[in-house]
């Protein structure tokens, strides 16, 4: 975000902590509200009664509207609240149109930025990518990227993995990041029945050439962590199939999209081959709608941060 407000002309500065941006006087832009909900909202009241600017990004607006516990029922809440302050803006990273409902927590929304973000859409390949192309022998590549944890479906693509020889012969799945610790034990199996496994922190270089490399991006995420992703915002803007959890929101966005994509139910290991056959043939996505979404965001952005379109 730096480097996008940079080419607009505007300074930026990094802030580690809420209390900061609560007594700095430019506007203030928090990256992503859920870091600390409690300390957002605080932040940008003591600023409304200053008479600054405050901007916030909601990710996960879904488990706002819908979730039932006292913390969830408490932001839920306190979003309402906030649309009602003059000078505070929240703004949705999952459109209005996807999600209706989040009109009435978040003030507007934006595409989320790593749906329009790349300059480079044809990176060079690494030696990861090259090692990882070597050790498919022939098979399709199936990559997990980032943390590997529950939330990211690590469970479910490294027990399908160890219990499909019938997967094992046709595909390759990769999982690139670090692995929680809760799920070495996990890890060691998938490693066992020859998954690739690179249990560490990816470069972006890396990143963006296992993406050019894979055949489909795993997006399998567990039904609790029903979000925008980032990792499906790459793989749009790559072009690369990805295969996502049936009836996620990001199936959703995804479809409205024309991204390529499949859904598997999540947890259904036996639908998992069809699911995987049908993303690898998904068709060339309908155009690139980065710049359109670019435009937009970047324009909702200034308005709300600058008070100028």
């Amino acid at each position: 975000m730096a480097r996008l407000f940079g080419e607009g002309g505007v300074e930026t500065r990094l802030l580690r902590r809420w209390r900061d941006a609560a007594a700095a006087s430019p506007p203030a832009f928090f990256l992503m509200v859920e870091e600390n909900f409690a300390g957002y909202a605080a932040a940008a009241l003591w600023r409304a009664v200053m008479g600054r600017r405050t901007v916030g990004l909601l990710f996960r607006g879904r488990e706002a509207l819908e979730g039932k516990s006292p913390r969830l029922r408490l932001k839920r809440w306190g979003l309402r609240l906030l649309r009602r302050v003059p000078g505070v803006t929240t703004l949705s990273i999952v459109p209005f149109r996807v999600e209706p409902g989040l009109a009435e927590i978040a003030d507007d929304w934006i595409d989320d930025p790593q749906l329009w973000d790349l300059e480079d859409l044809s990176p060079e390949p690494t030696p990861l990518s090259e090692a990882v192309r070597g050790a498919a022998a022939g098979r399709r590549l199936v990559v997990s990227l980032g943390i590997q944890n529950e939330a990211k479906g690590f469970c479910f693509l490294a027990g399908a993995w160890s219990q499909s020889p019938s997967l094992r012969a046709d595909w390759l799945f990769v999982a690139a990041g670090k692995v929680a610790s809760e799920e070495l034990p996990v890890a060691a199996e998938f490693v066992a029945n020859g998954g690739y496994l690179v249990d560490r922190f990816i470069s972006d270089a890396e990143l963006a050439s296992l993406y050019k490399a894979a055949d489909v991006i795993w997006g399998v995420y567990a039904p609790f962590y029903d979000q925008a992703s980032g990792i499906f915002g790459r793989a749009v803007q790559y072009d690369v199939p990805i295969l996502l959890r049936r009836g996620s929101a990001v199936e959703t966005h995804g479809l409205e999209l024309g991204a390529r994509l499949a859904t598997v139910e999540y947890g259904v290991t036996g639908d998992l081959a069809g699911a995987l056959e049908a993303a690898a043939a998904a068709e060339v996505s309908r155009g690139n709608r980065a710049p359109e979404m670019r435009a937009r965001s970047e324009a909702i952005l200034r308005a709300a941060l600058m008070g100028c379109s």
